[in-house]
């Protein structure tokens, strides 16, 4: 008996210091609690310094795992009623991607922080989506236990197979609709995962995969699919409030105006509380209220942890919200648990894979260094030397080429770049281009990395892909996209008079074709549009001037000119209607920076047409002499990463380049299209030993180890002499003379 009231009483002295749920709230009924956020973090484990200088105590030095934990636990300690999330892309990004058949470190460092919630972003399936179920699988097996929720993903296997992991998840709860969550306090908290249209746009190897995200109007499938999740959660569970954790996208531009497709998913569900953003990498520096939601988004690589301190009165809502971010400064003490427990040791494994693939001891290891201040990063719409860099990396795999060949390299795979004299390492290389995987069953499933394909291209088709970039710049440019209504107008105009000066003309009636001409030639000049009608007054003058036949034949010539130049200006007019439309849809991700290709357009002056493409010497590495023109009727020799090849062939893309009347269809040494399958794209793949049985292939950042390692390179030094602001000629704008 002594011992049971013992055993009563040291059971009552420990209840005492558990913390107890106080029960259903009432109206009325005031509480707070604490959302920590962190996203697309990209396996930024050690943070976002090169390497090398991880630990030394850097000022620079931001993110890392070890400095999460410190601030997480610090925050939590603080305040028991929170709710800790991660919303998406916590993959792909660093030499911690080779991790990922071991149990990725991501899904390890949650698992250790016990994170409530996490969600799938769009790098998540750039392993493809047979590879995301047995990522997810291996990491369950080391005992990963945290919810990922995916509340508008559906899966379909009966008529996509590789679906049936991912729908298996769902089954069994791995991978859940929702999440309902009770804290300390009593309060009542639903949470969603959402994947949005452009984020899902951005995963190529989930084209199948269907998303209710369409958002387009209130009426649209995702509005309503989503509506109902959050109506669910409300009238069935009984959730006070709903978060929405989502890789979506919000950005706020410099005058505070805020737009992304979590903003629209805002406007057009209701009941949403708060939406813990991710995809677009832009730190909120205020909570964004959008229709009574509230939406953050902690950036990028593990730099910011954002922490919303959220009052609430049950019946009421929400009352008021208080947004800190915590940079994670080199200042903040590492958590030791993690580094030693769970950093180090995942370093010492990457080491081992990383000698054996390469000889590299240590991915610290430095390769080159830097003189030059230009090599950013690539991540906007104009030519830069990091860009530059990393094109010529992907064509120097065909430097044995005694025909031009050339190469494309978009930059959104581009992820980062370098300040002047920086001692770059393997882990720095690797991270510049790190993201894919190969869907070849026949290479080693451990190394990341998008492999290297070389395609072919008629001459047309080349200079279309230079539109295709020059429509890119033309979509960030302000000042160009106000001006299209207004110069639709023009285009209108200049079409009806031409077609009319052609009708008058085609009845063989000599009229007055001077003065046709000087009208042409003056509101040419005067509205500095289309610079072919410039020369086309002349053109039909001409006509008429050297003509031996009659002045009705002159006539007729000259209506053919005419009629001609009125369908220049219907494209030009069709261009300005629909471009408005298309630009917001246009990420800077799909620049293309070319090497062995230099492009002329006339930016502004005349809708960023492209009028002139040239090709360099295959023997001109760095692209640095003489050029000679395209011709449109040959096959040109393509290398490009298979995420840009698979992207062209996504239903964005066909829509997109169908529009803009830009048609691109790769080809593969025969001149036989590819149809956009996985197997017709690696038939097309580099190998890096032809003298070997069967595809040894080069992914994007074996291609640029290799290069920074070649006689291009005798010093180990990227020099401003090669990449600097002075070499970048390969994009020529007429706007800018």
């Amino acid at each position: 008996m002594r011992k049971v009231y013992f055993l009563l009483v040291v059971l009552v002295v420990a209840l005492g210091f558990m913390p107890v749920c106080q029960g259903a709230l009432n109206v009325g009924d005031k509480v707070s609690f604490t959302l920590l956020q962190l996203t697309d973090v990209h396996h930024f484990a050690i943070g976002t310094d090169p390497s090398a200088l991880y630990g030394t105590g850097s000022s620079t030095q931001l993110g890392g795992y070890a400095r999460a934990a410190t601030v997480i636990k610090r925050v939590q300690a603080e305040n028991p009623n929170n709710i800790l999330v991660d919303s998406g892309d916590f993959l792909m990004g660093t030499v911690f991607d080779w991790t990922i058949y071991q149990g990725p470190a991501a899904m390890k460092f949650m698992n250790e922080l016990n994170f409530n919630a996490t969600t799938l972003g769009n790098h998540e399936f750039d392993y493809g989506i047979t590879n995301l179920s047995t990522i997810i699988q291996t990491a369950k097996d080391a005992g990963f236990n945290v919810p990922i929720l995916s509340s508008n993903m559906i899966p379909d296997p009966v008529k996509y197979p590789a679906q049936q992991g991912l729908s298996d998840f769902m089954a069994s709860g791995v991978i859940k609709e929702n999440l309902v969550i009770t804290l300390a306090n009593g309060l009542k908290v639903g949470l969603l995962g959402i994947l949005g249209n452009h984020a899902a746009n951005d995963a190529p190897n989930a084209s199948n995969l269907k998303f209710e995200n369409d958002l387009s109007a209130p009426t649209s499938s995702g509005t309503t699919y989503i509506q109902g999740k959050v109506d669910y959660l409300r009238n069935n569970l009984g959730v006070d409030i709903v978060i929405a954790v989502s890789h979506s996208g919000i950005h706020v531009d410099a005058d505070g105006h805020a737009s992304g497709d979590d903003v629209t998913l805002a406007k057009m569900v209701t009941g949403i509380d708060i939406i813990a953003s991710g995809h677009d990498h832009q730190i909120t520096e205020t909570v964004v209220l959008e229709n009574n939601t509230r939406i953050i988004c902690a950036g990028k690589y593990s730099q910011n942890l954002a922490q919303l301190d959220v009052n609430v009165e049950i019946g009421k809502g929400i009352t008021s919200t208080t947004l800190t971010n915590n940079m994670l400064t080199a200042d903040i003490a590492i958590d030791e648990p993690i580094q030693t427990n769970l950093i180090n040791p995942l370093i010492a494994g990457i080491d081992a894979t990383l000698l054996e693939r390469t000889g590299i001891h240590s991915v610290n290891d430095i390769i080159v260094t830097t003189n030059s201040d230009n090599l950013v990063i690539a991540g906007s719409s104009v030519e830069t030397g990091m860009g530059n860099l990393l094109s010529d990396s992907a064509r120097y795999l065909m430097k044995n080429s005694s025909v031009p060949v050339v190469a494309a390299t978009p930059s959104g795979p581009i992820r980062t770049g370098y300040t002047k004299e920086q001692q770059i390492s393997f882990a720095d290389i690797y991270r510049t281009v790190p993201l894919g995987w190969s869907p070849a069953t026949d290479q080693n499933p451990f190394i990341p990395g998008y492999p290297m394909i070389k395609v072919y291209l008629t001459g047309e088709e080349l200079y279309n892909l230079c539109q295709l970039a020059a429509y890119v710049s033309a979509s960030k440019d302000k000042v160009f996209l106000s001006n299209l209504p207004a110069w639709d107008k023009v285009y209108t105009a200049v079409g009806a008079n031409l077609n009319k000066i052609a009708a008058d003309l085609s009845g063989g009636a000599p009229g007055d074709i001077q003065a046709y001409n000087k009208y042409v030639l003056n509101y040419v000049a005067k509205e500095d549009v289309i610079s072919d009608m410039g020369k086309l007054a002349q053109i039909a003058f001409s006509l008429f001037n050297a003509s031996t036949g009659t002045v009705s034949d002159a006539c007729k010539a000259a209506a053919t000119v005419y009629t001609g130049a009125a369908s220049t200006a219907s494209t030009a007019s069709t261009l300005c209607k629909m471009f408005p439309a298309v630009a917001p849809t246009i990420s800077t991700d799909f620049f293309l920076n070319f090497s062995g290709m230099q492009y002329t357009h006339e930016g502004m002056r005349r809708l960023y047409q492209v009028d002139n493409v040239k090709l360099y010497s295959p023997y001109d590495v760095k692209c640095s002499g003489a050029v000679t023109p395209v011709d449109k009727t040959m096959l040109y020799a393509c290398v490009i990463d298979y995420y840009a090849i698979d992207m062209l062939y996504t239903p964005f893309f066909k829509t997109a380049t169908t529009l803009l009347q830009i048609p691109i269809k790769p080809k593969d040494e025969t001149g036989t299209p590819l149809d956009g399958t996985a197997e017709s794209i690696l038939r097309c793949r580099v190998d890096a030993d032809p003298t070997i049985p069967g595809i040894q292939e080069v992914t994007e950042w074996e291609a640029y180890l290799r290069y920074l390692q070649s006689d291009q390179f005798p010093n180990h030094v990227i020099t401003d002499a090669d990449y600097g602001k002075a070499t970048m000629n390969r994009v020529i704008n007429k706007s800018d003379f």
